[in-house]
């Protein structure tokens, strides 16, 4: 009993294990210090009236989820323990590759058909893509075009550029 208490101790509570710094790749589009912030309020456990941040305890899975929904222009994080006591977290932003407007509003869009940043169009240098039948309302990091119609626009927009020279401003 007593050396599964101190087991647990350790684990959970001893100070070499408990997280002292969270080391993040450089991004363009999300502070470094907003990113830091998130990830300590998701390692912040709390057992038997006690908070630890046991490098053990983290959950890495569940802590990429959160940041992904709270921070739409980043399309991947890795979560690694860098032991005894940091984390280390790789992010891979999410490239414009269209614009893609409804009415006044534009939001740059990834590959995948993920609306991610609202920006003014006139901001914007490269294929836009303008719509007036999308049914529902464009909300950062979720798909605004589906993943298929995107292929085949980008397919349309390559063969034009690739093969005929011809960069096109908009579709419709």
């Amino acid at each position: 009993l007593i050396s599964a208490g101190g087991i647990f101790y350790l684990i959970c509570f001893a100070p070499f294990f408990q997280i002292k710094g969270i080391n993040i790749s450089e991004s363009q589009k999300v502070q470094t210090q907003e990113l830091e912030n998130a990830i300590k309020s998701q390692i912040v456990k709390n057992i038997a009236f006690f908070n630890t941040q046991s490098i053990f305890l983290v959950n890495s899975e569940k802590i990429a989820a959160e940041i992904i929904k709270n921070f739409p222009q980043i399309e991947k994080i890795s979560l690694q323990k860098d032991l005894p006591n940091r984390l280390v977290a790789s992010i891979e932003e999410r490239k414009p590759t269209a614009l893609l407007c409804q009415g006044e509003e534009c939001f740059l869009i990834d590959k995948n058909g993920v609306a991610y940043e609202e920006i003014l169009e006139a901001g914007y240098q490269g294929p836009k893509i303008k719509s007036q039948i999308l049914f529902s309302e464009i909300k950062p990091g979720e798909i605004a075009i589906e993943n298929s119609l995107m292929a085949q626009i980008l397919k349309i927009n390559s063969k034009l550029r690739d093969d005929l020279k011809i960069a096109l401003q908009e579709f419709d």
